[in-house]
């Protein structure tokens, strides 16, 4: 028996399998120096983690011409994943309502917040 890793959602739901991204697209100079301005983590891991969030730095941070340029390499698609399976604490509220409305998101979700243990174990409890 494997043990298998995946993501979950705020709301309790487990990311589907997905296949691995393409490192490519990480190699091009364009996306390498955004997501170096971003600060972003080591992009040639090839967890959906590592494109949610880096979409969702690009989405909550980038420049209007580094949103033109990324959105040249990711799908529609990736970018909501990338809000579906947000980690708190990226979005702000303007970004997390314009990015659900550009995607026709609509009731626009609550933002991802953290969730404590008390709290979790509270929601458990039956």
């Amino acid at each position: 028996m494997g043990l298998t890793l995946g993501l979950v959602a705020a709301n309790g739901q487990r990311e589907p399998r997905s296949k691995p991204w393409r490192v490519d697209r990480l190699r091009i100079p364009e996306i390498e120096r955004i997501a170096e301005r971003l600060g972003c983590f080591d992009l040639t891991d090839h967890m959906p983690r590592a494109r949610h969030l880096f979409l969702s730095h690009v989405m909550t941070y980038g420049t209007i011409e580094e949103v033109v340029a990324v959105e040249k390499h990711f799908s529609e698609d990736e970018f909501v994943q990338a809000l579906r399976w947000a980690p708190p604490g990226i979005f702000d509220k303007y970004s997390w309502n314009y990015w659900n409305l550009k995607f026709d998101r609509v009731p626009v979700p609550p933002l991802p917040r953290r969730r404590f243990l008390k709290e979790a174990t509270l929601k458990t409890d039956h």
